[in-house]
């Protein structure tokens, strides 16, 4: 995204912030296709996920600028909470899906799948978004890279810009989340 229209979405914040209620308007128009390619990568390999694209853009905004606005400060922290609200809809669909089938058989999944970033139960993401909870008390940084990889599907460099370190540190960043997600899947297999 160019250099202005960052400068734009932090003012449109601003002003968001400030009370404009046009404001958030623009700003859904600025940043709908940043969100919608996110979701789209995000649901890429969700088969037969009841949410599309645009519903979970949609879900997400409403979840940032609905009854009760989160407030944000830029552009960065706007990706970074978006992402984060993206995969908090998805895990409340997920929980729902599974609560609905009652007794349905957990399927195992390895750490293989989920770093491909292709969740195939609703088990499968809210498995992964405990464990980057459990990170995110000891790495909270480590635990948003992860997030933003596999939430929002960003790569390596995006990473960096939103989190404001070198790439080289935030690809160690996704090492060290990975390995973590590794053990905590590892434990919570030898668990079931």
């Amino acid at each position: 995204m160019p250099a202005g229209t960052s400068k734009n979405v932090t003012a449109l914040l601003q002003e968001a912030q400030a009370g404009r209620k046009d404001a958030v308007e623009e700003l859904f128009s600025a940043v709908y296709g940043e969100l919608r390619a996110i979701a789209a990568r995000r649901m890429r390999g969700e088969a037969g996920h009841i949410l599309q694209p645009t519903a979970l853009v949609n879900e997400t905004y409403l979840r940032l600028f609905g009854e009760h606005p989160v407030k944000l400060t830029d552009r960065k922290h706007f990706f970074s909470v978006a992402a984060t609200a993206m995969s908090h809809v998805l895990i409340d669909f997920a929980r729902a899906e599974r609560a609905a089938k009652r007794g349905a058989g957990a399927q195992r999944v390895t750490v293989k799948s989920f770093m491909q970033m292709a969740a195939s139960s609703a088990d499968e993401a809210i498995r992964i978004q405990e464990a980057i909870a459990e990170l995110g008390r000891i790495d909270q940084r480590a635990a948003e890279a992860l997030r933003l990889a596999y939430f929002a599907g960003c790569d390596t460099a995006q990473i960096a810009e939103f989190l404001n370190v070198s790439q080289r540190t935030a690809q160690r960043d996704l090492n060290v989340a990975r390995a973590f997600l590794e053990r905590q899947l590892r434990s919570h297999g030898a668990d079931s």
